[in-house]
């Protein structure tokens, strides 16, 4: 019994903090990859909300379809609590008028 006790509780020990480690550079491996497409998200959103703004500011009027479309990416784009230029961009917008 003294034999189970001294050994096996240490390797089962053993085992299981490698096993943390493992889950711990799991975890971190996981968080990485989901900020990075995090930041990609965003600059992509942003790039598209901006080549949208791009085809509608010269006009004095913007489409009801392209305000929808606008607003739907700014809307997603917020969820990110991203701020700067995109929200001169969208006061800008409002401003139009709408076809």
């Amino acid at each position: 019994m003294n034999f189970i006790i001294e050994y096996w509780l240490q390797t089962a020990f053993g085992l299981l903090v490698i096993f943390a480690g493992y889950l711990y550079r799991q975890v971190k491996r996981y968080r990485s990859r989901l900020k990075t497409m995090e930041s990609a998200l965003i600059i992509l959103l942003k790039r598209t909300i901006i080549d949208l703004y791009e085809n509608v500011k010269l006009q004095d009027t913007i489409t009801v379809n392209d305000k929808e479309k606008i607003n739907q990416l700014y809307h997603e784009y917020e969820k990110f609590e991203c701020c700067g230029i995109i929200q001169d961009l969208m006061a800008n917008l409002e401003k139009k008028k709408i076809e």
